[in-house]
């Protein structure tokens, strides 16, 4: 009788973060969504191509400034809640930019989304170690990050086929409108094992932590690792989706679209490398996954074909996030175990944040030296964190 308790007890728990998982999905590929629809963003305000590119790097630097904010909250409240309060917040911010016909407003919107996004998937990286046993923890880690991925991947591709299609608002409204639907489910669902860390400390004194965190010996290596990895991944997919649009390829949104699917690969990189990561030695797996990033890169440098674009975008994709989970199971094991959230959401301001402001500083290296420049820089960016990984990260098993 007990065993059938237990199991009931489990399901609840799994289908709650499967829900957030989906969230996730959603709240993530809003972001990511004008990423390979420049041309066609630049086309609808009568903007240039490159100044449309500032609906994805401005809204990107608010979504990682809000997982910031958000750091020492996530401990602290019900994970449900916040991903609630940041679906609804998404849902009108997304209404609000489908329906503008300035451009500035439209960017003011998105980067409001931005900031609303954010509370979902730094909630669900909150209540991953609530509801997740020990065993099941990495795998449930992998998961998160692979909603992430799905939705980076549907943000570029669905969007850019589907805007070809329906048009970029009709995109924003469905994706208002499968949000909402999420934020509802959180909030109906079973949360009674959703409890958030007793913590004593003030918000003051909470974020204060996470200053003192964020320069801790212990912690500083993987937030530099992650600035500098997504700096460069980030950084070449912005100005791939202008090099695609340009000679000698000339491609559609719908065209960027259907190669961005390529990136599903990745899917399957975070357990692949949870599964290694349990077998193997933790920095060599890494370490490989930083040298596929590293291989990716400069295929997609080189690249004169879409043929070859499509298998650089292959690997970026699965070496990315194949190092991530483990990036952040390290991260974990070298800070304190009760600000794990906190320390979730540090990571992942230092990649997203980086990642944003390298599409915006990479604008003036497009500008002057255009994708050999990019290419070049993105390329030393991971090169560095290959460095860091080899020569500052202690082995764990």
């Amino acid at each position: 009788m007990s065993s059938q308790v237990d199991s009931r007890v489990q399901i609840k728990k799994y289908s709650l973060l499967y829900i957030s998982f989906i969230a996730t999905m959603a709240a993530v590929s809003s972001i990511y969504m004008s990423q390979a629809v420049f041309k066609e963003i630049g086309n609808l305000f009568n903007v240039s191509h490159d100044e449309a590119r500032h609906s994805f790097d401005i809204p990107m630097l608010f979504y990682a400034a809000s997982f910031f904010l958000l750091s020492p909250l996530t401990d602290r409240l019900k994970a449900t809640n916040l991903a609630a309060i940041g679906a609804f917040g998404l849902t009108a911010s997304l209404l609000l930019s489908a329906h503008t016909e300035n451009f500035n407003l439209f960017v003011a919107f998105l980067s409001a989304s931005g900031l609303f996004a954010a509370i979902i998937p730094a909630a669900t990286f909150a209540l991953v170690p609530r509801l997740s046993s020990p065993s099941t923890l990495g795998a449930m880690f992998g998961l998160a990050i692979s909603s992430s991925v799905i939705g980076i991947t549907i943000g570029r591709s669905v969007a850019g086929v589907a805007t070809s299609i329906v048009g970029f608002q009709a995109v924003l409204e469905c994706t208002a409108g499968m949000v909402f639907i999420c934020g509802c489910l959180l909030l109906i669902g079973n949360r009674e094992h959703d409890q958030p860390i007793p913590i004593k400390e003030s918000i003051t004194d909470a974020y204060r932590s996470a200053l003192k965190l964020t320069v801790s010996k212990n912690v500083l290596p993987y937030l530099c690792i992650g600035i500098l990895l997504f700096s460069g991944y980030l950084g070449i997919l912005t100005f791939l989706t202008l090099q695609l649009s340009g000679a000698p390829f000339n491609a559609s949104a719908r065209e960027i679209g259907w190669i961005s699917f390529s990136g599903l690969i990745a899917i399957i990189g975070a357990p692949l490398s949870g599964w290694l990561g349990a077998r193997y030695n933790t920095k060599k797996v890494i370490t490989l996954a930083l040298s596929l990033v590293l291989l990716s890169v400069v295929i997609l440098w080189l690249s004169d074909s879409l043929y070859s674009v499509i298998a650089g975008i292959l690997l970026l994709f699965i070496s990315v996030f194949s190092c991530q989970p483990l990036l952040l199971l390290m991260l974990n094991n070298s800070g304190p175990q009760n600000r794990r959230g906190m320390l979730a959401s540090l990571y992942t301001v230092s990649c997203l944040g980086s990642g944003g402001l390298a599409s915006i500083w990479l604008g003036v290296i497009w500008k002057h030296w255009g994708w050999q420049g990019v290419s070049i820089i993105c390329t030393s960016c991971i090169l560095a964190s290959l460095v860091i990984v080899t020569l500052v990260i202690k082995k764990q098993n």
